[in-house]
């Protein structure tokens, strides 16, 4: 199950929101991929901008009752914002339906506080535009 939203405000200004907006949610960013120039060096003509963030939530270890090493690649979130046609979209995969595939019910209640700050983020990012935002958006114009 992925979490969608959509904006009409540019890539740079939504991964601008969703940064800051992480960072205030006390995620770690570990890293931000241009997908377009990843693509490109690889030889594929990747015609949207899109970024990938690769974000995680440390207060969800605090919440696991016991820590597995076999489940920390489902703990790194990913969100995207690809630019379509005239729109940005912001995508994520939900972690709960991860965790009830391989059967880790004891992490549900973790999983589910992050779900909740993930959305959060995703919808500052994609949600209406201040007045600095849009003064710095022109100023990179």
């Amino acid at each position: 199950m992925l979490y969608v939203k959509e904006t009409t405000s540019s890539v740079e200004v939504v991964c601008r929101r969703l940064r800051q907006e992480a960072i205030a949610y006390h995620f770690v960013i570990f890293g931000v991929h241009n997908f377009k120039e990843k693509m490109k060096a690889r030889g594929i003509e990747f015609a949207s901008e899109c970024r990938v963030f690769e974000i995680y939530f440390p207060a969800l270890l605090k919440n696991i009752p016991q820590f597995d090493a076999s489940i920390v690649s489902l703990l790194t979130c990913h969100i995207s914002v690809c630019q379509e046609s005239d729109k940005v979209r912001v995508s994520t995969p939900m972690l709960k339906p991860m965790i009830d595939a391989i059967g880790k019910p004891e992490l549900r209640t973790a999983v589910e506080t992050t779900e909740i700050a993930l959305k959060r983020v995703i919808d500052f990012a994609c949600g209406p535009i201040s007045k600095a935002d849009k003064i710095l958006d022109w100023n990179m114009a």
